[in-house]
């Protein structure tokens, strides 16, 4: 029910203002990236219908175990974050994602498999693809692999079998 809060009305309005002056500027195709925006999806899908604006669900899904070293390593010494919280938190998000877009448009790609050139172009040619190969290769530019920094640290903990099985199945 927060979306019909006080506070959820008043971030819906502040929102819809937001995206009416973004979409009048805007010419092609946008995107969000951030996982913890998942959360407000639903905000979100209303002040898209609202405004007619379509929305497509993009969901890269990254590696739980790199998810898990990645929020230890960021977090533990401000928040105390372990190794089960931070994978009750990647299951929450895509969890809560699945559920909340579940009336959405959806493609999903790996975020690890954009650190292997074949890969990546396999995943780009699949979200854009009436691209050219010259403008597939050119995209290729922009991923590093030093970008991959999780994959230095050992695992803290092991994985649940229920992430591991969400994990597969996406």
């Amino acid at each position: 029910g927060w979306l019909n809060s006080d506070r959820g009305q008043r971030a819906l309005k502040d929102l819809k203002a937001l995206l009416q002056s973004e979409a009048a500027a805007q010419t092609g195709p946008w995107a969000i990236k951030d996982p913890r925006s998942s959360l407000l999806l639903p905000l979100w899908k209303q002040a898209c219908l609202s405004l007619g604006i379509p929305v497509q669900l993009l969901l890269a899904v990254r590696d739980p175990a790199e998810v898990v070293v990645s929020l230890v390593e960021r977090d533990q010494a401000v928040t105390g974050m372990d190794g089960w919280r931070a994978q009750r938190l990647w299951w929450h998000h895509y969890a809560q994602v699945l559920h909340d877009g579940a009336d959405l448009p959806l493609q999903v790609v790996s975020y690890s498999n954009w650190f292997d050139a074949n890969k990546a172009l396999r995943q780009i040619g699949n979200l854009a693809p009436r691209s050219s190969r010259e403008q597939q290769l050119q995209a290729l530019t922009a991923i590093r692999p030093e970008h991959r920094r999780s994959q230095r640290h050992k695992l803290p903990v092991a994985l649940a079998g229920t992430v591991k099985t969400l994990y597969r199945r996406l």
